[in-house]
């Protein structure tokens, strides 16, 4: 393996530079690059052999910087619980099929109750706004009741803008994820303070069952109130049904069998049976509602309750100083081989070469002339 450079030739070397620095590049020149123009991997090896000094300077360094930042880091402290969704079973009274006949589709719950519907709803903005629009007693600060916007130490700013920043920064808290296998939902918050932890999940949970309570009553207020109509009319229907029954036996007292009169008698006895069918089913289905307008509960089971764990979460300061050495090594061994590669080129004696080398030169002079200037002002000062 050979990593391919343009060799320009000669030996001479551009500006003032030490005769063992001269040397030492002469000989690298010589022995590590070949005549076709070529640096081996050796050459590249033993350049940062050569340097390893400085390599292990810059990733002590950089180690160093991850073990201070990791040490700075708060202790969270993570609480959690899980759940399950539990589809109601549709159409438990019947009134879905009997709307379908009128034409009417009466809205189902499967969507609501999926459990990609519940990864969704906990990090809805509905629900993060009514938890960060709550106090909570943190007992870690002596029992004292909080807002919400200053356990996040959320900046004073207009209501409306300090309710979206608390809600984004709880959704950065919350962690939710479904297990697929099982359906399981699982909830996951933490912060530095293992009560509010655990507060935000229970928080979590019970908006959760509010949506459900809420959405539910609503849906049987929705179908209580069709029923009703329905109830009305068919109440209506069935009184009208009966009469014609009653008008028909009371004007034709002696009906033969098989005659014209028997099968009038016959279809209106059936028109009739539909009318109480239709009014009985419809009666039952309005006494159901009614009960689950004021009594349906969430459709999801608590399989794990909130709890929090006492003992704080890893700080990742092992992965932390690794990821510090890694960027240390790697940036101690570019800049070596970058040192030596400019080293290389300052050997060699074309015009593009020069021409690099003096606008380096003019660079490192605009920038260092301001402080020159400063510091002979500051000298002749104090020499006054």
């Amino acid at each position: 393996m050979v990593i391919m450079m343009r060799n320009q030739g000669g030996g001479g070397v551009i500006g003032k530079s030490g005769e063992s620095s001269r040397h030492g590049a002469q000989r690298m020149n010589e022995a590590e690059t070949p005549k076709d123009g070529e640096i081996s991997v050796f050459a590249i090896l033993s350049t940062i052999v050569r340097n390893r000094k400085q390599i292990a300077l810059w990733t002590v360094a950089f180690s160093v910087l991850a073990a201070i930042r990791a040490a700075g880091k708060e202790s969270m402290y993570a609480a959690s619980a899980s759940f399950v969704s539990q589809n109601a079973p549709a159409d438990r009274t019947g009134l879905g099929a009997l709307a379908g006949q009128f034409g009417i589709t009466v809205p189902g719950n499967t969507q609501t109750s999926s459990p990609e519907f519940y990864v969704w709803l906990v990090k809805s903005r509905a629900l993060l706004t009514d938890i960060a629009n709550d106090t909570l007693v943190v007992t870690e600060m002596g029992g004292k009741r909080m807002s919400m916007y200053d356990i996040l130490k959320v900046g004073v700013a207009p209501r409306a803008a300090r309710e979206q920043a608390t809600a984004e920064m709880l959704g950065d808290l919350i962690k939710i994820e479904l297990r697929k296998t099982t359906g399981v939902v699982e909830v996951k918050a933490s912060t530095p303070w293992p009560s509010v932890s655990l507060e935000i999940v229970s928080q979590v949970i019970n908006g959760i069952n509010k949506f459900n309570r809420d959405t539910r009553r609503g849906q049987a207020a929705e179908e209580r109130k069709f029923t009703e109509a329905r109830l009305k009319s068919a109440a209506i229907e069935l009184r009208t049904a009966e009469e014609d029954m009653q008008r028909y036996l009371s004007t034709n007292r002696q009906i033969s069998p098989y005659s014209e009169l028997a099968y009038r008698r016959d279809q209106l006895q059936r028109t009739l049976m539909l009318k109480q069918q239709v009014y009985t089913t419809l009666a039952q289905s309005y006494e159901d509602v009614r009960m689950r307008e004021v009594r349906d509960t969430p459709v999801i089971s608590i399989v794990e309750v909130p709890a929090v764990n006492q003992q704080p979460e890893s700080r990742g300061r092992a992965k932390m100083v690794f990821l510090g050495l890694v960027i240390g090594v790697t940036i101690g061994v570019l800049l070596t081989l970058l040192a030596e590669w400019l080293r290389w080129l300052s050997l060699q004696q074309d015009a593009d070469t020069s021409e690099f080398f003096d606008a380096l030169q003019q660079i490192r002079a605009a920038v260092l002339t301001p402080f020159r200037l400063r510091r002979g002002t500051d000298e002749r000062k104090h020499s006054q």
